[in-house]
Parts: structure tokens; C-alpha cells; sequence
């Protein structure tokens, strides 16, 4: 079977890309907006004690970042070393 190095190559960037954000994503910005009210950090402000507009917007970003993140995984895992002929004649075969 001859596996396509190009698209090989491109699935694993996308696969390694994908990871990073999604573990950017969940917990590194999801909790870091709990986490600039737990060690009061006067990063912006100084409201430690409401769910304001900087952790409603990490929240957000979290969620994007992470879901973004998600699509790409899902889209290399396809398989760059799946030979489609293969595919087609087991398929045919069924």
C-alpha cells in the first residue's frame, strides 16, 4: 500500500494543532478566568468577587478555542494512510 506523504504530513499537523487548542482551549481559559479571582491578579481589574465581562470572555474564548480545536482532530483523524481503492473494494465486497 502506498501511503500519501503529503496528506500523511497534513494530518498530523492538523492532529498536533487540534490538541494544542483544545487543551488551550478547555482548561487553560476556562479556568483561567476562576483563576484570576482565586489569586487576585490586578491583570484588568480589581472585581474579584463577580462573574464579570473579562470571565465571561475567557469563558467564551475557552469555548471557542476548544471547539475549534475539536473540529480539527476530528478532521485528521480520517486517516492519511487509509488507501481509498482499498476502501472501494471492501466496501464492494459487502
Amino acid at each position: 500500500m502506498d501511503i500519501d506523504r503529503s496528506r500523511l504530513r497534513r494530518d498530523r499537523a492538523l492532529y498536533y494543532s487540534g490538541l494544542f487548542l483544545f487543551l488551550a482551549g478547555m482548561p487553560g481559559l476556562m479556568l483561567s478566568s476562576w483563576l484570576h479571582d482565586l489569586i487576585r491578579v490586578p491583570i484588568i481589574g480589581e472585581v474579584y468577587d463577580a462573574w464579570g465581562w473579562l470571565n465571561q470572555m475567557a469563558f467564551l474564548m475557552g469555548i471557542f478555542i476548544s471547539v475549534i480545536g475539536g473540529a480539527m482532530l476530528a478532521v485528521s483523524l480520517r486517516g492519511g494512510a487509509i488507501d481509498p481503492k482499498q476502501i472501494a473494494t471492501h466496501v464492494g465486497e459487502s
